[in-house]
């Protein structure tokens, strides 16, 4: 344990517990957000698994070895929905927070070491909208570091080749600034934009009557 006085220790015991409450509304936004989305494409939620650290874990389960981060599932977090419709295949959809790109923008940055995350200031906090077409397989995004803030979409070749047929693609993704998710209005534009992406890929998200 690190050592330090007793006054600065209460200083900081006040900035965790503003840092819970925070927490407490980012989370119950996010959340909500996810079901909206889900909903608005008129998918079924599935599972929810934290994609930075261990899953939420039980009483037996618990230990000293665990990582803090376990017990900071939102860092980086899926919400996975999906649904067979009616002449066509499976859909598959992920509702990704990306909490903080800072582990991501830095190279060479191990996951318990934070001073090895670029800067707070110089990070994102976004959330990714990942489709598969039967196809789901999501270690392409979740066990690299493909999405720093640098890169907005998976596969990173689309740019070059935006009419290619990806519907065999174990998955596609893009990334939007969680800020642009203000108010409904703004959302069902992203979710406008993020189902032309997929149908310039050849999946094809169910309409909603919301966002026609």
């Amino acid at each position: 344990m690190q050592n330090i006085d007793k006054e600065r220790l209460e200083e900081q015991f006040i900035d965790v517990r503003k840092a819970y409450r925070l927490l407490y509304h980012y989370q119950r936004r996010v959340i909500d957000l996810a079901y909206f989305i889900g909903n608005y494409y008129n998918m079924d939620f599935i599972s929810g698994n934290p994609w930075f650290s261990g899953a939420t874990f039980n009483r037996t389960s618990v230990s000293q070895k665990r990582w803090a981060w376990d017990w900071l599932g939102m860092y980086f977090y899926d919400f996975y929905f999906e649904k067979e419709f009616e002449n066509q295949k499976k859909i598959q959809l992920g509702v990704i927070i990306q909490s903080d790109t800072g582990y991501f923008d830095s190279k060479d940055a191990k996951k318990l070491n934070l001073k090895d995350y670029a800067k707070p200031e110089e990070s994102e906090t976004r959330l990714i909208l990942a489709v598969s077409q039967g196809n789901w397989d999501s270690k392409e995004i979740r066990e690299t570091k493909f999405f720093s803030k640098e890169l907005e979409q998976y596969p990173p070749t689309y740019e070059k080749s935006p009419k290619k047929d990806l519907s065999n693609e174990k998955i596609i993704a893009k990334a939007y600034s969680l800020s642009d998710f203000i108010d409904e209005q703004s959302t069902i534009e992203n979710l406008i934009d993020f189902r032309k992406f997929c149908n310039g890929l050849k999946i094809y998200l169910p309409e909603e009557d919301l966002g026609k």
